[in-house]
């Protein structure tokens, strides 16, 4: 029998994890992880595999009616190979001999298979039923490493909340594995903080460690899709709700039952009935276990977005709340860009401008001593108001398929070359910074790259244009795409 988390190769060299045990529309739902290759399994980023599935094996893809949204699937007529999770779990607790035989494949007695006993042996005897248990991730195929975590799944929800209950024992038995959390952050890049992430998944209680190996625990006890009723994206909307179920939270994909209580269809296609929904299913690994029963959440859709913020600080009147009024002085400012020789210009336009109360204002060190440290809080009060909006995208899941453009129309003078504003190209006020993150997988060969290269802010709108896919339209945009 095939289990949700178990794996299907293909005679293609593609390892699919099953989604779900249930078939639908002749298909077993699926998802890619992994491609052989030469060297052995290379493992896929969802991107990545997205694309790959698109360009070279589109007969996977599948729009579900059930779920609503583009899943790979295999009809269980095709001929594939099938990594049975349970399987492995009996082989891991039944043999210790130096090799385990599992299909047609060895599993070396290393480090990781050593340790995979080890947790398995520790469930059971904490009063996990060996009958439920299953292991999936890298060592079904096998591709894992010596850093590899462990993927345990438990498929009866007794049994698996009675495992969570034997992981909260284990941290107050184990008080030095809470040094590990630390990694375990740090691993994730999170920019949420420390305690923010300590708080999330310290109640999930289900991961613990042996020595320095992670375990993660999962339940594998996906609903099948009709019996909740026909699901549909709702495209860009925000709900907020109470969580009226928490049984299948902690599977993947997550399925939260809900009593919703708002919803903001800004950006959504189609209106919807508050009365009619009655579920909420998360395809984010991140957030499985993240709500439980009895508590009030927010989740929004993926339709496509775009958010154009325009902060008009800093910019005249020089003047910034506290604390960002008195963040800085005189003495961190870098020394003015002017020279007397500047001043001996015969050009009438050059004059004309630095002859400007502005300029004139500025060309004193008493003014420029007191203004300019006030526009550096402003830039730092900039940085904080996007570090919120970062924090959100971060928490709300949106990170990850989120282009975002920094970019400004120009900087100020600011005293440099005795003038006051944006006058003239030079580079304190025509130099300005231009960032753009890129989420994609695509991106990382170039991440953090810099250019000395000379662009216009026209050069925007095509750029984008370009880079979703749109035809050029040089007859409206000015600009070149970049």
């Amino acid at each position: 029998m095939i289990h949700a988390r178990d794996y299907l190769i293909t005679a293609d060299g593609l390892g699919f994890s099953v989604l779900s045990q249930f078939t639908e529309q002749n298909r077993i739902p699926c998802a890619l992880r992994y491609q052989r290759n030469e060297q052995g399994w290379s493992k896929l980023s969802t991107e990545q595999a997205k694309e790959l599935l698109r360009v070279s094996f589109p007969e996977y893809l599948y729009r579900s009616q059930n779920w609503d949204t583009e899943l790979a699937g295999i009809p269980p007529t095709n001929s594939f190979q099938h990594r049975s999770g349970k399987q492995l779990a009996r082989f891991l607790l039944a043999d210790e001999s130096e090799e385990v035989a599992f299909h047609d494949e060895f599993i070396p007695d290393d480090s990781v298979v050593r340790d995979a006993r080890r947790s398995l042996r520790w469930l059971i005897a904490e009063g996990i039923e060996a009958s439920s248990i299953g292991v999936s991730g890298s060592l079904l195929l096998p591709a894992h490493h010596s850093e590899s975590d462990i993927d345990v799944w438990i498929d009866c929800p007794k049994n698996f909340h009675r495992a969570r209950v034997a992981v909260e024992k284990y941290f107050k038995e184990n008080p030095a594995a809470e040094s590990l959390w630390q990694a375990a952050y740090d691993r994730r890049s999170a920019d949420i903080s420390l305690e923010e992430y300590l708080w999330h998944e310290k109640r999930k209680r289900n991961k613990f460690w042996l020595g320095k190996r992670k375990v993660d625990l999962s339940l594998n006890s996906v609903p099948k899709s009709t019996a909740l009723g026909r699901g549909e994206k709702l495209g860009r909307c925000h709900i907020a709700a109470n969580i009226t179920s928490d049984t299948h939270g902690f599977g993947f994909p997550a399925v939260w039952g809900i009593e919703p209580k708002s919803i903001d269809m800004e950006g959504a296609q189609n209106g919807v009935n508050l009365e009619s929904l009655r579920w909420l299913v998360c395809w984010t690994a991140t957030y499985t276990g993240q709500a439980l029963e009895g508590e009030f959440i927010e989740a929004q859709g993926d339709q496509p977005w775009l958010c154009h913020l325009s902060y008009i600080k800093p910019h005249w009147p020089y003047l910034a709340p506290a604390p960002y009024n008195d963040l800085y002085a005189a003495g961190d400012l870098p020394p003015v860009n002017r020279g007397n020789r500047e001043r001996q210009s015969d050009h009438p336009l050059m004059w004309a401008w630095m002859d400007m109360r502005v300029s004139q204002s500025f060309s004193r060190d008493d003014v420029r001593d007191l203004v300019a440290p006030v526009y550096m809080g402003l830039i730092r009060e900039l940085d904080d108001q996007m570090g919120r909006l970062f924090d959100y995208l971060e928490k709300s899941g949106r990170m990850d398929d989120t282009m975002i453009v920094f970019c400004s129309d120009h900087g100020d003078n600011m005293g440099d070359h005795w003038m006051g504003e944006k006058d003239l190209f030079y580079d304190c006020s025509a130099r300005i910074p231009l960032i753009v993150f890129d989420p994609r997988s695509a991106a990382d060969e170039t991440r953090g790259a810099m250019s000395e290269a000379l662009i216009e802010g026209i050069d925007l709108a095509p750029t984008f244009v370009d880079f979703f896919g749109g035809p050029a339209k040089p007859h409206i945009l000015e600009g070149r795409s970049l």
